[in-house]
């Protein structure tokens, strides 16, 4: 194994990140070739490759050899034009996800419009609930409870004070009983 974890990072944040930034910022400032277009599709391949490769990293990172170098290989395919003069990055989404998108973009922007319509102090609200959880595992006391379970919580019933009317009064025996006893 020539790359570990920690070595891994830094030459993937330079040929996944850095590069392909500077890239796109190059071809943003172009107005003509397909440029942008080929960097825009490195991004979104990018995004989902980032959000998905823990599960990979997690299950045979470890263990399968020359591991980090083929995801290094990957990264350089995706961005560096290869055998036919097309970024690998722009087949994969030409390949697979525009067709995914055509076939479930009603979907996609229903769930996007779902979600755009949570209110944001209901979102608020469940976020200061989860907050209050996890500091309660943490065992950290919080100053103020949600609103939402201080409002559910009841208050405790509260015992209705004994007049000297409500008492009633001590038998004789008992009296005599309790006078000896001073």
């Amino acid at each position: 194994m020539i790359l570990n974890a920690y070595s891994y990072l830094v030459v993937s944040v330079l040929i996944g990140l850095a590069y392909p930034a500077y890239c796109s910022t190059k071809a943003l400032r172009k107005s003509e070739g397909d440029e942008h277009v080929q960097w825009l599709a490195y991004w979104v391949i990018y995004a989902i490759l980032d959000a998905v490769d823990f599960i990979p990293d997690f299950l045979i990172g470890a263990w399968m050899p020359l591991y980090f170098e083929l995801k290094i290989f990957t990264l350089l395919w995706l961005a560096i034009p290869t055998f036919n003069r097309t970024p690998g990055a722009t087949q994969v989404y030409r390949l697979y996800m525009e067709p995914w998108l055509e076939a479930n973009e009603g979907w996609v922007d229903e769930s996007i419009e779902h979600l755009k319509q949570v209110r944001l102090d209901t979102l608020g609200q469940h976020l200061s609930a989860a907050q209050h959880y996890v500091m309660g595992l943490l065992g950290h006391k919080t100053a103020k409870e949600p609103q939402a379970k201080a409002a559910s919580k009841e208050k405790p019933k509260e015992t209705p004070k004994k007049t000297p009317a409500d008492v009633p009064a001590p038998k004789a025996e008992e009296a005599a009983e309790t006078n000896k006893n001073k």
